[in-house]
């Protein structure tokens, strides 16, 4: 998005940390990096999902603090603060309550709601806290950014508040169009996860769909999980006690690999835990396997069963039900017609509904108005 706005000729900065899928490193506490026209200045407080929920929650709060100070120091049109965690609406709402500033509010993930519901946020303080301080983002920006349709609509029944704009992670066809799958004579039998292996993930389902399929025979499928989190070794411990064949865990691979292994693919997958915060959801992983053309078997309810359903380019089986993952799988296998079918509209989707071009330049618009209707000083950059 901000590759794009800069070259609409506006002047973009982002305020970041270390995080450890990235390859941006330092040794400084804070340091200016200069990528595609883009200010990016990083903290150095490092973050991982391996990290135990109390370590990320104060690496979370350590970054609020340095990016709160860094903002009051700053001079911008408006400031988006992306959540979650919800502390990174603390920035966004200095500067809104201390400078004036244009204050918009990116919903990438409802918290606490997500946190509370897979046991992470437990006590009532904290919790009490969290609510609290999402209520005053919500109240006190001056436009919300959500990621779905679900998100927009749980913001607005507790909350009232308007404008929102719905803004998903989105597909970039333009670099996926640079890439094109190995050339190879056989079918495609690859089924690929390829993203966070993470407590909300719920990738276990992938386990037990690779252990379905080979006590049903089904050798010519094979599961491939591209990606690294703190539950990437217990999946693994779990695959080597079932003594399973068909799946293969390849870690961290570049964006370039990524897409020629979904190109090549027979179909990807999306798990999630079964919650109902988390059916809220935008995944990046999904927008990925559209831009692939690259059909997604997925168990998340509400907008991405809808989305799939009627537009044919993914199906859904139950969280607790994987073996319905591998009848899907088996079909797209063995029924070339439906495979291209489904092929066809993953990229349909990939083009007309979430098009990274188009969303940038909705969401764009959309800070613009804002900014436009806001109090907020003269012209000056966006944060």
């Amino acid at each position: 998005m901000c590759r794009r706005w800069v070259l609409e000729g506006h002047k973009v900065t982002v305020l970041t940390t270390i995080y450890d899928k990235s390859d941006l490193n330092q040794n400084e506490f804070v340091k200016t990096h200069w990528i595609d026209g883009i200010e990016v200045i990083a903290f150095n407080v490092r973050m991982s999902n391996k990290d135990s929920f109390a370590k990320r929650i104060s690496t979370f709060l350590l970054f609020a603090l340095h990016s709160s100070a860094h903002t009051l120091t700053r001079e911008y049109d408006l400031i988006l603060s992306s959540s979650g965690p919800i502390t990174t609406g603390i920035p966004g709402l200095l500067a809104k309550f201390l400078k004036n500033a244009c204050f918009a509010f990116e919903v990438r993930d409802l918290w606490p709601e997500g946190a509370v519901q897979l046991d992470k946020l437990k006590n009532p303080l904290a919790i009490k806290a969290a609510t609290l301080l999402a209520k005053l983002c919500y109240l006190h920006s001056n436009g919300i950014v959500a990621l779905s349709s679900g998100m927009k609509d749980w913001i607005r029944d507790r909350y009232k508040h308007s404008p929102i704009l719905i803004a998903p992670n989105a597909s970039d066809n333009a670099f996926f169009s640079r890439f094109d799958a190995p050339a190879s004579s056989s079918k495609p039998n690859t089924i690929i996860y390829a993203g966070t292996i993470g407590a909300m993930d719920g990738c276990s389902a992938i386990i037990d769909a690779a252990k379905a399929a080979e006590e049903k025979k089904l050798d010519h499928l094979k599961f491939r999980i591209i990606g690294d989190g703190n539950e990437r070794e217990a999946l693994e411990k779990q695959s080597q006690a079932y003594r399973l064949e068909n799946i293969a865990f390849v870690g961290l691979q570049k964006k370039s690999s990524v897409a020629r292994a979904l190109k090549s693919a027979l179909c990807s997958i999306y798990t999630i835990r079964d919650r109902p915060a988390l059916r809220t959801g935008s995944p990046n992983k999904m927008f990925d396997s559209f831009a692939a053309s690259c059909p997604v078997i997925h168990n998340s309810g509400g907008w991405i069963k809808t989305l799939t359903d009627e537009h044919e380019c993914g199906f859904f089986f139950k969280p607790e039900n994987p073996e319905e993952l591998v009848h899907h799988a088996n079909r797209l296998y063995h029924d070339e017609a439906l495979r291209q079918k489904a092929s066809i509209q993953a990229k349909w989707a990939a083009t007309t509904l979430f098009d990274r071009d188009t969303v940038s330049r909705e969401l764009l618009k959309f800070l613009k108005a804002i900014f436009q209707r806001s109090d907020a000083c003269k012209p000056r950059q966006i944060v």
